[in-house]
């Protein structure tokens, strides 16, 4: 874990977790300081998804929201639109961007960001074998370390990204092939 030092836990009123690596590595984090899951007692929970959603009831915690739909985006839909009073959590990885944390801030929540991971390159084999119809890219990080591997051979791929910052981030290697 990144992040070395326990946020107040007794001032924060909402968690997300944007991943299930971020559940994991919540736990870890909280097994250092020292402390466990009760200290998200009375703590409304939000997954980004099912999969998070079911990484945090393989540890024993229930998600009291998931969005409709699976981004950022979709957890800021379903927030009020005045959040002054309430304190976020958001147990990240250090690559993650901020436009959660800054949409947050921007309807007066108070954010604690916690950088818990590393995303780190995958070791990969020299090449494809067979070529495939598509690639599907499930993050930014997904996208940088693909095309900054031997796999990318210099040519368009069909690609399939699983949201819009996903996509952003293939748009800067490619503009056409792509679909979200």
């Amino acid at each position: 874990a990144l992040a070395t030092d326990m946020p107040d836990f007794d001032a924060i009123t909402d968690i997300i977790f944007t991943s299930s690596n971020a559940v994991r590595e919540w736990c870890r984090a909280v097994k250092d300081w020292g402390t466990d899951i009760r200290v998200l007692a009375g703590k409304q929970i939000i997954a980004v998804g099912p999969s998070t959603a079911a990484a945090l009831a393989d540890i024993g915690l229930r998600a009291d929201a998931v969005p409709d739909l699976h981004s950022s985006h979709g957890i800021m839909e379903m927030l009020d639109q005045d959040l002054a009073g309430r304190q976020f959590c958001l147990p990240t990885s250090k690559l993650s961007g901020s436009e959660l944390e800054s949409s947050l801030a921007a309807r007066k929540a108070v954010v604690t960001r916690l950088d818990l991971y590393d995303v780190s390159r995958p070791e990969l084999p020299d090449h494809l074998f067979p070529a495939p119809d598509y690639v599907i890219f499930s993050s930014p990080s997904t996208v940088r370390h693909f095309y900054e591997s031997s796999l990318y051979s210099g040519e368009p791929i069909p690609a399939i990204c699983i949201g819009e910052r996903t996509a952003d981030t293939l748009r800067q290697y490619q503009t056409d092939q792509l679909w979200v």
